[in-house]
């Protein structure tokens, strides 16, 4: 019985760690700013760091997408594009869905459309 209480206690224990570390790695982006060349996406309901890493995780598996970033105390996603290559609003708007939120404004940099 000793051993499985262990067991257990470990597990809880590396769970917990973890656990603190992706809280840690999303709640410090709590306070990100666009980049200047930054895609700008408003999402309806991204509340929490947990948020943060699921929408990211969609965004980042678009091919053109260089880099996220998120403010989730402002609703907002920075996507970076890849040098010579772009993303249509579409894209974004299916990245953001499959996550399980709602999108709203997508604003780009000046100069830079919309592919859609």
């Amino acid at each position: 019985m000793n051993s499985i209480l262990k067991i257990t206690i470990m597990t809880m224990v590396i769970a917990t760690i973890c656990y603190g570390a992706l809280l840690g790695k999303a709640a410090a982006k709590e306070d990100a700013e666009p980049p200047k060349n930054a895609i700008v996406i408003e999402v309806k309901g991204l509340s929490c760091p947990f948020c943060v890493l699921g929408i990211e995780k969609r965004l980042k598996a678009i091919e053109a997408v260089k880099e996220v970033a998120s403010n989730w105390s402002k609703g907002e996603v920075y996507v970076l594009v890849k040098d010579g290559q772009s993303v249509s609003d579409a894209e974004l708007r299916d990245a953001v869905k499959r996550a399980g939120f709602t999108p709203g404004k997508i604003k780009r940099p000046e100069g830079q459309n919309s592919q859609e």
